[in-house]
This record gives C-alpha cells, structure tokens and sequence, in this order.
C-alpha cells in the first residue's frame, strides 16, 4: 500500500506526479471540450428537429386540415370532369340542349312572376294614373302588362341561358376567358333578338285569346324552342 522510496528520490518522485496531474488535466480538458462539441452538435440537430417534432397540435390540425381540404377539392374537381366529360359523350347534343332549355326555362318562369308581381304592376298599373312610374308611356303598355313582363324576364333570361348552355350542351371552354364569355353572350343576346320579339307577339296574341297567364307562357315557350335550338347550335359551330 506504501511507496517506499529514498529520501534523495523525493523530488524526483514529486516532478514525476505533478507531471502526471498534468497530463490528467489536459487529457480530462480534451474530453471536456470534445464532448462540448458533441454536445453542441447534439443540441443543434435538436433544435433544428424538435419543432418539427414537437409542433403544437392547432398548428398539426390546420395543416392536415389544409391538406384534406385541397385532396378533397381535387377529387371532386376530377368527379365533376369525368361527369361532364361523360355527359358530352353519351348524350346527344339537341338532348343537352332540351335539358338546358328546361333549367333555363324554370329561371325565366321565376323571373317573369317576380318582373310581374313587384316590378310591372307597380309601374304600370291599368288605370294609367298620375303615380304610375310609367304614366307618360302609350296605354298599350298599361293594357298589355303581362307581356311587358314576358319581354324583360325574357332579356334576364338569355344571360343565365347563356351560362346553362355552356355548362351542359357546348361545353366550358365556350366562356373559359372574358374575351369568349363576353363574345358568345353578345352573339346569344343577337340570337335570341329575334324569338325575343316574336315569342312577345305571340305571348300576346294567346292572351288575347283569353289563354291564361301562365298558360299563354309555357305555350309560347313550347313553340320557339326548335327555333331557338336551331339558332343557338348555328352561332356556337
């Protein structure tokens, strides 16, 4: 257990153990700042993944929310196309337009009882009166208010026509930029100029008849849409 030396070697011994305190020290210096670098590396991936790993829930929910939602927007795009793309293929075109033409139909029905019920009855009453809107307009139109109203639903109805048509009979790519949107409604507006003008005659004459409002309507409507069709399919080729 002891270290028997002579005195003489005394300081000998003494330099040789403070050398090796010394060499100690250094090599424990070494391991210090080696494990201080791996530390520091350590901590910096760890800094750098931990947010990743560690991101609080809110934020995890609204990106996986994020990422349902466009997954979901895109399937349903890719639905709608194949379904389009489907109906284009498998039904014939004066069969879309029919089916065009009915929808467009059901609009210019609301559109006409709305035009006549809170617009034209109230501008042009029978009498003719001094509170009319219209009252410096001829008594025709005050005697012929359903037909007034058949003529305005009617220019309502040609611009959501015109949309319908798009979407089921000649497809999206008629209206897909401003330019076409807006040179494809005038060229319907210019179409439909002429049964506008002559569906409202004939609207009057059925009226005239004693046919009954909705009656006269749906009659007349039944009576231009050949030639509406033919039209509308000349303009769009």
């Amino acid at each position: 257990p002891y270290l028997l030396v002579p005195h003489s070697h005394s300081k000998c011994v003494s330099k040789s153990t403070m050398t090796l305190h010394a060499v100690a020290a250094a090599a424990a210096s070494v391991a210090s700042t080696a494990a201080g670098r791996r530390s520091a590396i350590v901590g910096s991936v760890a800094a750098a993944a931990l947010p990743a790993i560690f991101t609080p829930r809110p934020a995890l929910a609204r990106a996986a929310a994020a990422n349902t939602s466009c997954a979901s927007s895109t399937s349903t795009s890719t639905i709608s196309t194949k379904l389009l793309d489907a109906w284009y293929s498998s039904v014939p075109q004066f069969m879309r337009f029919g089916t065009a033409a009915s929808l467009g139909n059901i609009f210019f029905f609301a559109a006409d009882v709305v035009m006549y019920n809170h617009v034209v009855t109230k501008l042009l009453p029978i009498d003719g009166g001094e509170n009319a809107g219209f009252s410096w307009l001829p008594d025709l139109f005050h005697r012929n208010r359903e037909s007034v109203s058949f003529f305005l639903a009617y220019l309502v109805q040609i611009s959501i026509q015109h949309l319908i048509n798009a979407w089921l009979v000649y497809g999206l790519d008629t209206i897909s930029t401003k330019e076409k949107y807006w040179s494809t409604l005038g060229g319907s507006y210019a179409a439909y100029a002429t049964t506008l003008v002559a569906s409202t005659i004939m609207n009057g004459y059925l009226l005239s008849l004693g046919w009954e409002k909705n009656v006269a309507f749906w009659g007349t409507i039944c009576g231009f849409g050949v030639i509406n069709y033919l039209m509308i399919t000349k303009l769009s080729t």
